[in-house]
């Protein structure tokens, strides 16, 4: 196994840029925290407009499903060593 900073240091340094290119992720605020070898920090602000049950005011599921979607392939890539 090869040491993989370098590919942690790229994604570092574009994390915010990467997550730009994905409209969606965008439309719902995924803000990424963190990367480190194969784990990814990000959070969702609450908003309004992200409300799957309005009688609960629980955030709908595939908003959850694309930030766990998203923040994934950022750890599966910041896992490689190539």
């Amino acid at each position: 196994m090869t040491d993989n900073s370098q590919i942690l240091d790229v994604m570092r340094e574009n994390m915010t840029k990467a997550i730009s290119f994905v409209p969606w992720a965008q439309e719902i605020g995924i803000d990424v925290l963190s990367i480190d070898r194969g784990k990814v920090r990000g959070k969702i602000a609450w908003h309004e407009k992200l409300i799957g049950d309005p009688t609960t005011g629980v955030i709908h599921g595939g908003v959850i499903t694309s930030m766990l979607d998203n923040l994934g392939g950022m750890a599966v890539v910041s896992a490689l060593d190539t």
